[in-house]
């Protein structure tokens, strides 16, 4: 379940760490900087009860949603008296976890990722959205998620290790040309209409976003 919603949510575009007992779990909850916690109850070594309240005695602002199979009242009860912010039963669907995640991360209070902007270029991660001069892009999630990444790298060289790592979340063999594909659908969306090129190709180092080097 852990490393099937970690792949989900990456296509999302989110970020995600996955612990597998409880101790660590809390170690990671209270010290990390997390924008939302995903928890289940039954973990070995520290229940999901006790992690939840522990983590509230160290820290109050990091969003938590319960992830369980259990379904008795009383059991939610507990969780959300205990502080988790909400509360999903097993089986679910991924759609519906997705709806919980955003309506947490827009909760006042919450730690979600601002819009980010450049010139005319919107990107709002947590509703999903991009648009340039005013026109929503259609971006497929990798699009998506590779455009989050060049808009937080302004200015930057990105090589293509870095962007392949960072958009896939594997090792970049050298010979894969998935990258450049992807980046050519991209400009393609942002230049359309006759719109300047922000992405610029770097020969031998990789890429810039941004103004023209």
């Amino acid at each position: 379940m852990a490393q099937a919603l970690k792949k989900g949510l990456e296509e999302e575009c989110y970020s995600v760490e996955i612990a597998t007992e409880g101790i660590s779990g809390l170690s990671l909850a209270a010290g990390g900087d997390y924008d939302l916690v995903l928890l289940d109850i039954n973990l070995p070594g520290m229940d999901g009860f006790t992690l939840m309240r522990e983590l509230r005695s160290k820290r109050s602002d990091v969003p938590v949603i319960m992830v369980t199979a259990r379904d008795d009242v009383r059991d939610r009860i507990e969780g959300l008296d205990g502080g988790a912010d909400d509360y999903i039963v097993k089986p679910f669907s991924f759609e519906e976890l997705l709806a919980r995640v955003r309506a947490t991360l827009r909760r006042p209070g919450g730690r979600a990722e601002p819009i980010l902007r450049h010139g005319d270029i919107d990107l709002d991660s947590a509703q999903g959205r991009a648009s340039r001069a005013g026109r929503s892009l259609d971006l497929s999630a990798r699009e998506f998620a590779l455009l989050r990444v060049f808009m937080t790298n302004i200015g930057r060289v990105l090589t293509r290790t870095r962007l392949y790592e960072s958009v896939w979340g594997t090792d970049y063999d050298g010979n894969s040309n998935v990258l450049d594909v992807y980046v050519n659908y991209l400009r393609g969306k942002l230049e359309a209409g006759g719109l300047t090129r922000v992405i610029h190709t770097l020969r031998g180092r990789g890429y810039i976003f941004g103004h023209e080097p």
